[in-house]
């Protein structure tokens, strides 16, 4: 899987560095997303960064279900 441009934790962190926030580096953050469908996003910056820590939430159970399978696939635990 490849990760949303948009939404890569390096990009988020640059951003809110430019606008003078402390941002933590993207090896280390802890992400929480709401909305995350399957988690396809999630997982593939799980595989990128195995020493941060994601969270994806989604009103589907069908979507966390076959992101947990994902994950589980990938070998990603911190997701």
């Amino acid at each position: 899987p490849y990760t949303f441009p948009a939404t890569h934790i390096g990009r988020l962190g640059a951003i809110g560095r430019l606008f003078g926030l402390e941002t933590k580096e993207p090896s280390g953050a802890r992400v929480l997303v709401l909305g995350c469908g399957s988690g396809a996003n999630l997982v593939a910056m799980g595989q990128i960064f195995p020493d941060a820590e994601f969270i994806g939430i989604d009103l589907s159970k069908r979507q966390i279900e076959t992101g947990e399978q994902m994950a589980k696939a990938a070998g990603t635990g911190n997701v």
